[in-house]
């Protein structure tokens, strides 16, 4: 979207005149305003899904079930080797 493309292009140039200064800065001030944001997402914004519908969060699959991929046979095991 527009809103997207212009504020990379202003972080751009921004960014570009911080580190004329010290190369650091850009690095800062991304965190600064990272630690800015955390607060605003943390008080202002609601979990809406009801927590009796929510699912437990797991280590299972389908999370990890591409490993089953290596786990097939030496030739699934190079196919999805060089696809990755």
């Amino acid at each position: 979207s527009a809103a997207s493309g212009a504020a990379h292009s202003v972080g751009m140039y921004f960014g570009g005149r911080l580190v004329s200064r010290q190369l650091v800065l850009p690095y800062m001030a991304s965190a600064a305003l990272l630690a800015c944001l955390v607060p605003i997402i943390l008080l202002g914004f609601r979990e809406t899904h009801p927590r009796s519908a929510r699912s437990p969060f797991g280590l299972r699959p389908p999370a990890f079930g591409f490993v089953r991929l290596f786990r097939s046979g030496p030739a699934l095991r190079s196919l999805s080797a060089v696809s990755a």
